[in-house]
């Protein structure tokens, strides 16, 4: 079932990859949100009672799924932010489920993940100001201190024995490709249009999210 589930996810995405790249509008509100429904029930189905932290992740989903509905929205993005921001607070709080002991080693992977964030945060916070948003720059900080912290929580497990490695994989590089996600959203918005525009970083949504829930379920063994 799981599989089966996991699989019916991944074609919901290739359709909506197909929607954006066409410019569907229509065909996009209903396939954006099915996909993370989709995900959702792959997670409830495998684990319904939720426990060892997967409540968390299947809250992420469900807040994920509301921040997709309303960025389809131009005027809904503050909202939509909010949604994501509240989202990654979940993931990090799941993936630090029971919570693990500050070691010198992820100190340095902290100072790692955060100084190149400092670095984008200050390109994403020119273009915020070039595009007169000066009102979005604290909701963008913080935003981007949410994810840097999603993202080491994320590539922290690939170093901590609660985590098998079978399921350590793919939730560090789940984390990777929602934090890479989320990067190209905010540049291709703020910064500068990038080629790939919004198929590039839609792919790389869907398939970090489904990497996140399928590492959670393997820690859990219930995939």
């Amino acid at each position: 079932m799981s599989l089966f589930l996991f699989g019916l996810t991944f074609i919901l995405a290739v359709i909506h990859w197909v929607t954006v790249y066409k410019h569907w509008l229509k065909a996009e509100l209903f396939f954006k949100p099915a996909v993370m429904a989709s995900l959702f029930a792959a997670l409830f189905i495998t684990s319904p009672d939720l426990a060892n932290g997967l409540g968390f992740f299947a809250a992420a989903v469900l807040f994920s799924m509301a921040g997709d509905v309303l960025l389809l929205f131009p005027s809904r993005f503050t909202l939509g932010l909010a949604m994501f921001l509240v989202a990654h607070i979940c993931y990090i709080v799941g993936f630090n489920i029971p919570l693990p002991r500050l070691s010198p080693f992820v100190i340095l992977l902290a100072i790692f993940v955060l100084v190149p964030a400092n670095w984008l945060y200050r390109r994403i916070r020119a273009g915020l100001l070039e595009k007169g948003l000066r009102r979005l720059r604290k909701p963008v900080q913080a935003y981007m201190v949410i994810l840097s912290l999603m993202f080491l929580s994320g590539i922290a497990t690939l170093f901590r024995p609660d985590w098998p490695l079978p399921a350590a994989l793919p939730a560090a590089g789940g984390a990777s490709l929602f934090a890479a996600s989320d990067t190209l959203l905010a540049w291709n918005k703020f910064v500068r249009p990038l080629r790939s525009r919004r198929v590039g970083y839609m792919i790389a949504y869907h398939l970090g999210q489904m990497a996140i829930i399928a590492g959670a379920l393997l820690k859990d063994r219930d995939f």
